[in-house]
Parts: structure tokens; C-alpha cells; sequence
């Protein structure tokens, strides 16, 4: 083999060396702003309760996703809990490795400090776009019974806590209030949401 053939293969091999795929994380990241933009366009087609509504879910779904990419790809627990007095849900780090307790940086949620002084990042309900501070977390379901406000995921992507799993925000006043729900499946994490509905999960109803 001559030394020029030899240089072009090893040229060849480094620029092929320099390539490399996207991580868990950076994919995570961009569905989650792809999921974000969608969700704030959504109020400027359907300005109404509803549309509030599943701007809001949208997000949610997409912080809950957010929550349990870091758990598989830590391979620990991270949890998402509602904080409704405040109206806004928090992310913390939930596993035995206090190393992976400070989270990484979120264009999305604000970072502070929790009760328990460990590190959360938070997303406030009524600063969603086209929230206009009407939006309101509700509660959280598991089998349609009202249940701990904390959803928990292992290193498997999967809820530690078994059932039906919901989390309900409602918008809206006397007649004109809504209900919608973004449902988790418990053995995969994976997230969809619910129809617009005149009652929760527990107060029964006209439905949608």
C-alpha cells in the first residue's frame, strides 16, 4: 500500500471517528422544546378556557417526560411533585446518589433550593403561555381516587407507584369550569392527555 493511499484511509477514518450520535439527554432536551413551542402556539388558535387548558397540559407533559428522561438516563428516581398552594409543580432528584442531587440547567424551570435544602426546578402553572393566571393545578388520581401529590419515576422510566395515575388542572368558574387530565402510564412513564371535562376525576358530572 502506498503511503499516499495510507494517508487518505487514515484521513477517511478520523473524519468518520469525529462524528458521533446525539445522547439521551440532548434528544430529551429538544423534544421538550419542540413540545413547548407547540404548546404555547396553541392559545393564538383556540383562545378560550379549553385552549388554556391543553396549553397547560401540554407542558406538564412535557416536564414529566423531562422527569423521567433524567431517571433513566441516571439510572435513578426523580420525582415530580405538585405543590398546589403555590400552584406550581417541582422536580427534585429522589435516589440514594446525593451526587446526582444538583440538577442540570432547564431553559424551562427555575431552579431554587426545596424545603429539605436539596436542589428543585419548578414550573409555575399560571406563567405557562396563554395560561393568563387561570389555570389551576387540581389534584393528582390513581384509580380515580385523589392521591399523594407526587409522581415518582425509577430507572426503568416507570412510576413507583402502581394505577391508573392522572394529574388534573382545571380552568375557569362556577359553569364555565373545565377539567383535563394528563394521564401517565404506569409501567412505561409515557404521557398522554385527556379530553376537556366539565367535573374531576372524583366529583362526577356532565362529562366532556
Amino acid at each position: 500500500m502506498s503511503d499516499s493511499h495510507h494517508h487518505h484511509t487514515t484521513m477517511v477514518r478520523h473524519r468518520h471517528d469525529s462524528r458521533r450520535g446525539f445522547t439521551l439527554v440532548e434528544v430529551s432536551i429538544v423534544i421538550v422544546l419542540l413540545s413547548v413551542i407547540v404548546a404555547a402556539a396553541i392559545p393564538y388558535f383556540r383562545p378560550t378556557v379549553e385552549g388554556r387548558l391543553y396549553a397547560a397540559a401540554h407542558i406538564m407533559a412535557s416536564d414529566l417526560q423531562y422527569c423521567r428522561s433524567l431517571a433513566v438516563t441516571n439510572n435513578s428516581h426523580y420525582q415530580l411533585k405538585l405543590n398546589v398552594p403555590l400552584n406550581r409543580y417541582e422536580l427534585s432528584h429522589a435516589g440514594a446518589n446525593s451526587q446526582l442531587d444538583d440538577l442540570p440547567p432547564s431553559a424551562f424551570l427555575v431552579s431554587a433550593t426545596g424545603a429539605n435544602g436539596k436542589m428543585i426546578q419548578y414550573n409555575a402553572v399560571s406563567e405557562h403561555p396563554g395560561s393568563d393566571s387561570v389555570v389551576r393545578l387540581h389534584e393528582v388520581t390513581r384509580d380515580s381516587v385523589a392521591s399523594l401529590p407526587t409522581l415518582e419515576f425509577d430507572g426503568l422510566g416507570a412510576l413507583t407507584t402502581p394505577g391508573k395515575t392522572e394529574v388534573w388542572l382545571t380552568a375557569g368558574v362556577g359553569a364555565g369550569q373545565r377539567y383535563i387530565a394528563v394521564q401517565v402510564d404506569y409501567s412505561t412513564g409515557d404521557t398522554k392527555i385527556g379530553e376537556i371535562q366539565r367535573f374531576d376525576a372524583g366529583g362526577g358530572g356532565m362529562g366532556p
